[in-house]
């Protein structure tokens, strides 16, 4: 990832997790067509103080570890969401959008780490950026 890929995807974590924050019962409402329970609506807070949380420890250090385990965590969470909607709950379709979105999330912060792992490897070995050979010279 560039310097401003890491920002981008930190921005739009933090939008979709002040969103979840802030306006629960509409998300829930636009997923489903009805109201969420009292518990839903704290349980939509809960992750999306997750994911600004994420997003904020992702913008301070967009290392390959910080990206890495920020995947691992948003995979988690797909297979979660993915699980309940799949079991057929009541909010099955505000499960499977959000587990929708992890996945996605889980994605890129995977191809962002292995980007910063390679840019790491490109700094050790001068040259591999552009393909030469160390025993050429």
């Amino acid at each position: 990832m560039k310097d401003a890929t890491p920002r981008a995807f930190s921005l739009t974590r933090a939008a979709y997790g002040a969103v979840l924050l802030c306006a629960p019962g509409v998300v829930i409402s636009r997923c489903t067509g009805q109201p969420g329970s009292t518990r839903a609506r704290a349980v939509v807070r809960v992750l999306g103080s997750r994911h600004l949380l994420q997003a904020a420890v992702t913008a301070r250090a967009p290392s390959a570890l910080v990206l890495g385990t920020g995947a691992q965590v948003d995979l988690a969470h797909a297979a979660s969401m993915l699980a309940l909607g799949a079991a057929g709950r009541p909010l099955r379709r505000a499960q499977l959008a959000d587990g929708l979105v992890a996945a996605v999330f889980a994605a890129l912060g995977a191809a962002g780490a292995a980007a910063r792992r390679h840019e790491a490897v490109c700094v050790v070995l001068p040259g591999a950026a552009q393909g030469e050979s160390s025993t050429a010279q």
